[in-house]
């Protein structure tokens, strides 16, 4: 079995997958490259699964590719595969709903912060302030304006 992986995953899961299969791990945040079409299809020629988080695989490719026997999506929702192509050919596709939660969680946080401490008025006001008008400046900045 080859598994073709462009999603990150961590050591601890590579090695997992190793046990079953020969395993090509070419992570897009690495290798700064997002497969499709051709390129795509190329890489898949002799692959069994592929682990993803945002190349696209449409219509188009699964009609090319021969081997594949199951995709999985690093995402909630897997918008980067067409799904009713992956059925009529057979090929069940995953994903993983909660993979962000903690990000989503943080930038929640973050966001509730910065409405609570006024960040980006604050933010406005440095770029748009005159030069020499410091104490108006941090009295607007303290007072929330």
């Amino acid at each position: 079995m080859i598994t073709l992986i462009t999603a990150s995953i961590d050591e601890k899961g590579l090695e997992t997958l190793r046990k079953y299969g020969e395993v090509r791990y070419q992570p897009m945040a690495e290798t700064r490259q997002m497969l499709g079409g051709r390129r795509l299809v190329r890489a898949l020629e002799d692959v069994d699964v592929f682990i993803t988080e945002a190349d696209n695989l449409r219509e188009r490719e699964f009609d090319t590719i021969e081997n594949l026997q199951i995709v999985c999506s690093c995402r909630g929702n897997p918008v980067n595969i067409d799904i009713p192509a992956a059925t009529q050919k057979g090929i069940p596709v995953l994903n993983a709903p909660g993979r962000n939660m903690e990000g989503v969680a943080d930038l929640t946080i973050v966001l509730m912060i910065m409405l609570a401490r006024n960040v980006l008025p604050a933010e406005k006001m440095l770029r748009e302030r005159e030069p020499g008008d410091d104490m108006n400046f941090m009295a607007k900045l303290y007072f929330g304006m």
